[in-house]
């Protein structure tokens, strides 16, 4: 009887041992499309938040009490770089000493492929994910850590990993395809969150915003005479000022919505593309 019993027992805490290794790693992100990626690593072994909800400005986002205090529960943190992660980051550091804040393998800088951007030589620009190469260097970075903290797993994230950068590799090269007979490789922006991409696709950006501020008449007058040679101007659902919408309207410039923080990012980067090939078409 006592044997039948201790049996039970140790078929009770396999099952509680089991149950254990098999709880999901809890991750928090700051984006949409970080977290897409992340999941696509993880699969069923990762729980992934993100800060910034959709049609939020990261730029300006202030996380609450409530949302940081969420935060306690996660077991990694995946920052992208973004300023208000400079701010931030270490108050959570001091917080929460527990967390493993995993900062973002990207920091190239593409300002040549960009005009009056805001983004400066100290801060360069974080939105590294619009270029589906630096988003694969980005799911590597993440799928290491992933094996570090989930050593049990990692085989499962370097399968997942194998098979996200084949995607990604043909996300490029499907994009690249796309843009490639353009003659016209200009476009508008309000603010500059596409240099990554522009630069992944020989392309440029010229962005309306000054320093982060709104043109004042004297560089609006050079925008414009400039915009008279470029057919698209890219609005983001974060950022819609009255003034992107005058402009194309005065210029007769085409307003083409393109999300740089859309959750869906492989078929949000390839709509863009089409976008602008047909935009641009000779």
């Amino acid at each position: 009887m006592h044997s039948s019993i201790l049996r039970r027992l140790n078929l009770l805490w396999l099952l509680l041992v089991g149950t254990a290794q098999a709880a999901p790693v809890q991750i928090s992100v700051s984006l949409p499309p970080l977290q897409t990626i992340v999941e696509q690593l993880g699969g069923t072994r990762v729980q992934v938040q993100t800060l910034i909800r959709p049609g939020a400005d990261p730029h300006h986002f202030q996380p609450t009490p409530r949302e940081i205090s969420r935060l306690a529960d996660s077991d990694l943190y995946i920052a992208a770089g973004m300023p208000f992660e400079h701010i931030w980051l270490p108050r959570l550091r001091a917080t929460h000493p527990n967390l493993t804040i995993i900062p973002p393998p990207v920091e190239t800088d593409h300002h040549a492929h960009d005009h009056r951007h805001e983004h400066s030589d100290e801060h360069p620009d974080p939105h590294f994910w619009t270029d589906p190469n630096q988003m694969r260097l980005f799911a590597q970075h993440i799928s290491k850590h992933l094996a570090r903290h989930d050593p049990e797993q990692a085989a499962l994230y370097q399968q997942r990993y194998a098979v996200l950068t084949a995607e990604l590799k043909a996300l490029d090269r499907i994009i690249r395809d796309t843009l490639q007979p353009l003659r016209q490789r200009q476009f508008l922006v309000w603010h500059p969150a596409w240099g990554h991409f522009a630069a992944a696709y020989d392309l440029t950006q010229v962005a309306l915003e000054d320093a982060g501020k709104q043109p004042g008449a004297r560089s609006m007058a050079q925008l414009r005479q400039q915009a008279r040679n470029i057919r698209v101007i890219l609005i983001q659902p974060q950022i819609q000022p009255r003034l992107v919408r005058q402009m194309a309207d005065d210029l007769a410039i085409q307003l083409i919505p393109a999300d740089p923080l859309a959750a869906d990012y492989a078929p949000n980067l390839l709509q863009l593309a089409q976008n602008l090939a047909q935009a641009l078409a000779p």
